[in-house]
């Protein structure tokens, strides 16, 4: 099929700006932008990000999160990073409730520590899977760290958790204690 223009009488198009016009472009994949952060193309990635959360996208909103954290692309924003962090903490997101956890301990944030929260949002990470969080609580348990009160039983728990699948430094702590993750 062929299409013809449809031609405009003279003068219908002098008020015409397309500066005016939004047009439609096709938006990338959340996974597409993950990939160029892969391969280090970090403005693509940023600009994914940046698509995918204003329409509410919670992984994309914690990987905004991270990029104003690091400085990547733009410049650093830690309050607005942990703003991203918590947002997508609370619906849900592993990475960001690890993240966030960890914001609440970091000197440079701008939140102020809270042991409570801190031990939330990290037992949320942990609980949904995250090794680094199964690794971290463990270690906070089982130790009785930052004044928890030691349980060396869920602390072994979430610790083989973080061991079965494979975290180095939750295998390397079952095994200076000579604990069997496997079992």
């Amino acid at each position: 099929m062929e299409v013809t223009p449809i031609e405009l009488p003279p003068g219908d198009t002098d008020d015409f700006d397309l500066d005016q016009i939004d047009f439609i472009l096709p938006m990338m994949k959340l996974e597409d932008g993950i990939s160029a952060h892969k391969i280090g193309d970090r403005k693509k990635a940023f600009d994914c990000f940046e698509k995918h959360a204003e329409i509410n996208n919670k992984v994309a909103k914690y990987w905004l999160g991270y990029y104003y954290w690091e400085g990547y692309v733009v410049d650093k924003n830690l309050g607005k990073a942990v703003e991203l962090f918590r947002e997508a903490a609370d619906k849900g997101v592993p990475d960001a409730q690890l993240r966030y956890a960890f914001a609440l301990s970091d000197k440079n944030s701008p939140l102020k520590f809270n042991l409570e929260d801190f031990v939330k949002y990290l037992t949320m990470a942990a609980d949904n899977g995250n090794t680094a969080a199964q690794f971290n609580l463990g270690d906070l348990y089982f130790n009785g760290k930052l004044g928890i009160s030691k349980d060396e039983e869920k602390g072994l728990s979430y610790l083989k958790l973080a061991a079965i699948k494979g975290q180095p430094k939750a295998r390397a702590m079952l095994d200076k204690l000579k604990i069997n993750y496997f079992v």
